[in-house]
């Protein structure tokens, strides 16, 4: 593993950073307009929004990475919004578990994540 790489520690938890994130506004947004299960939804609109327009979710701004495509550029809209999509399969955090330091939604919308000051 080199200097670029993100370790799957600090993965986990952005994930968790992210999750926690999703889970109170979730509970919000069930509150105001009493609704059951939107979670998923919730973290596909929230993912896709924070990613699109600062290339970074909150649990990547607290651990200071950010989302790249696989030339160290700021990934296209339909880039980030593919990779929203796959975080919905079922088997992507699997993939991410058992896998290398990239799950199916990096690899498959061939995006990464890196160190904020990394280029």
């Amino acid at each position: 593993m080199n200097k670029h790489t993100i370790d799957k520690g600090i993965r986990a938890s952005n994930f968790a950073i992210d999750v926690l994130a999703v889970l109170i506004l979730t509970g919000i947004i069930q509150v105001v307009f009493y609704s059951a299960n939107l979670f998923y939804w919730v973290y596909f609109i929230y993912c896709l929004l924070m990613e699109a327009v600062w290339g970074q979710t909150l649990g990547k701004m607290i651990s200071g990475t950010r989302v790249v495509d696989y030339s160290g550029g700021k990934p296209s809209f339909g880039r980030i919004l593919w990779r929203s999509i796959l975080r919905l399969y079922p088997f992507d955090l699997m993939s991410f578990v058992f896998g290398y330091e990239y799950g199916a939604h990096d690899r498959l919308s061939r995006t990464k994540i890196i160190f904020k000051n990394i280029s």
